[in-house]
């Protein structure tokens, strides 16, 4: 098992944008669609509660899994 949080903080992401960013670079090899990023990013910042990964630190790993979810069901995701 990996650690979503981990990896995403690490990469530097401080709002729930950055962590999609992160995530779909490390998934994807065609950019998302600008639209499905940002229904991704809204869904993330709305699971976390919160715009600051700092303050959902603790419990945004369940939060993230499901963004990637939904990161590898996209068609992006097919062309790997």
């Amino acid at each position: 098992r990996f650690d979503l949080a981990e990896l995403v903080l690490g990469s530097g992401a401080k709002t729930p944008a950055d962590a999609v960013d992160c995530l779909a670079a490390r998934m994807l090899r065609v950019p998302l669609a600008l639209e499905t990023r940002d229904a991704f990013v809204a869904f993330l910042a709305k699971e976390l509660g919160t715009d600051s990964l700092e303050r959902a630190k603790s419990y945004m790993e369940d939060a993230l899994r499901m963004t990637t979810h939904l990161v590898m069901s996209t068609a992006e995701y097919q062309l790997v």
